[in-house]
């Protein structure tokens, strides 16, 4: 009896404190559209209002997935600089951010991915080669093995 009262009251503080730093499903709407639309003052207003920088949407996909896919490098530095994970797979397809910038053209995207140590950096130098865009060649070459 003693040991479940103490799992009752650990839960009831336990509860509270998880969902304390939570967002609400529109500060995610307006979060994950912000990223999409190179907002960069609207997605640090909500990372600052609580968002956590690696929030996903239904599919697993992350803002940092969703600026890389639309070509937006000042949005993708503020999110890896707040600490998002360059290397995330949404579940739907497991696109990750390098995949996405690669894919969908957008090598500046790329360079600001491989500068803050994401995966896939032969990916992003075959695609500099092919674009002949040597910052990001040399970058990806530059970046390790």
């Amino acid at each position: 009896m003693k040991r479940a009262v103490t799992l009752i009251l650990a839960a009831a503080l336990i509860v509270p404190l998880s969902s304390a730093g939570a967002a609400s499903d529109k500060q995610l709407e307006q979060f994950f559209a912000a990223a999409r639309a190179g907002d960069a003052d609207k997605v640090t207003e909500l990372l600052e209002a609580g968002v956590p920088v690696d929030a996903t949407d239904k599919y697993g996909a992350t803002a940092l997935i969703m600026a890389a896919s639309a070509g937006h490098p000042a949005v993708a530095e503020l999110l890896l600089e707040r600490g998002a994970d360059p290397d995330h797979k949404e579940s739907f397809y497991g696109a990750d951010p390098m995949g996405m910038a690669l894919f969908q053209d957008h090598p500046d995207v790329a360079l600001v991915l491989v500068e803050h140590g994401a995966d896939n950096r032969e990916g992003a130098f075959g695609f500099g080669v092919q674009k002949k865009d040597e910052a990001l060649a040399r970058a990806a070459v530059e970046s390790g093995p």
